[in-house]
């Protein structure tokens, strides 16, 4: 459907702003379910990791305007942490760029996204500008965003990648250290880089599309 709305110049991507968070562990393990290697042999790669690893939860918005974020969560993301994000953070930040009420927002399909209260906040703010799983079922408005859709999420094809690429290459002592390696990171993505990212997207859906849903990640870099 989001495909249609960008041929038809029903949506500028320009105004959308893609949501996700993430953890970053302090010993620098991976989550595997956002880490992939392709190749036709066993690469016979391991990585060891703690069994109680301190670690922080960033969450950040993106778009080829900018970076929200990071915006650091402690423990597991709830419904209300993630409205306090949106309604304390987010949103004032997005605020102070021109044409707000142009402005769509993204956000995947974790459950704590797709509560009545949230979708309430969304409401408010956004109105129909929403790209959300669920959002259109309790509304009647918005875009739905696909379930285990990672391939496409900016934030995971893109923004977390590119930061754990860096942050860890002086090796954070402390999860001070660590925040500031992240922050410091998200302030370096120039927004020429941002809008290569955003054009990206369109293109995955593209090659997803013309794949019939199929993995792209060996086709789309």
């Amino acid at each position: 459907m989001i495909i249609n709305w960008i041929d038809n110049n029903e949506i500028d991507m320009s105004t959308v702003w893609f949501s996700d968070e993430a953890h970053f562990h302090l010993d620098g393990y991976v989550n595997k379910q956002n880490w992939r290697i392709w190749g036709s042999e066993n690469p016979h790669y391991s990585i060891e990791k703690s069994l109680h690893p301190l670690r922080v939860t960033v969450w950040c918005a993106l778009s080829s305007a900018g970076i929200i974020g990071a915006i650091f969560i402690d423990g597991t993301v709830t419904s209300s942490q993630y409205i306090e994000v949106l309604k304390d953070n987010f949103i004032p930040a997005i605020q102070s760029y021109p044409g707000f009420d142009q402005m769509w927002i993204m956000q995947d399909e974790a459950r704590p996204h797709r509560t009545t209260d949230v979708f309430a906040v969304l409401n408010e703010y956004f109105d129909e500008r929403v790209i959300a799983l669920g959002y259109r079922d309790k509304t009647g408005k918005g875009i739905d965003w696909p379930p285990y859709s990672l391939d496409l999420n900016p934030c995971d094809f893109f923004l977390w990648g590119c930061i754990k690429d860096t942050v860890y290459q002086n090796n954070p002592k402390t999860l001070n250290e660590l925040k500031n390696a992240i922050q410091m990171e998200i302030q370096n993505i120039s927004t020429e880089t941002l809008e290569a990212v955003i054009a990206n997207f369109v293109n995955r859906l593209r090659h997803i599309i013309f794949r019939d849903g199929r993995h792209i990640e060996h086709i789309v870099v």
